[in-house]
């Protein structure tokens, strides 16, 4: 289970690294993934939909995944009126952007549907 993990983690870090361009890694300095948006709770976050179209979100949580040593887990959630399931480009001048796919969360939302991320990265 362990070899698996590691696998797949491995695969992900090499995904991951081909879809957030260099200079977001660069720009957001050392701080972690999960840091780096812990702080934006609250804030809005751009999205760009799979046909290009830009919407406007609010991180509403940040809760944390398992524990493993060497990979950060974390989930997100985002509220928005017209935000839906799928891939997505989120952006915060704070955070740079990274590619995550949003689904559906039966969390009730004040301020329109809710829609959950999962993450995970190596630190």
């Amino acid at each position: 289970m362990l070899g698996r993990r590691q696998f797949l983690g491995k695969l992900s870090a090499g995904m991951a690294m081909t879809l957030v361009p260099a200079g977001v890694i660069t720009a957001a300095g050392l701080a972690s993934l999960r840091d780096r948006f812990a702080g934006l709770v609250d804030d809005n976050l751009h999205l760009v939909d799979s046909a290009g179209v830009v919407k406007k979100a609010r991180l509403v949580a940040l809760d944390d995944g398992p524990a493993c040593p060497g990979i950060e887990q974390f989930s997100i959630v985002l509220e928005g009126s017209d935000i839906t399931e799928g891939l997505h480009e989120v952006y915060h001048p704070n955070a740079g952007g990274l590619q995550i796919a949003l689904m559906e969360t039966a969390e009730p939302g004040s301020g329109g549907a809710r829609q959950r991320a999962y993450v995970s990265s190596f630190v």
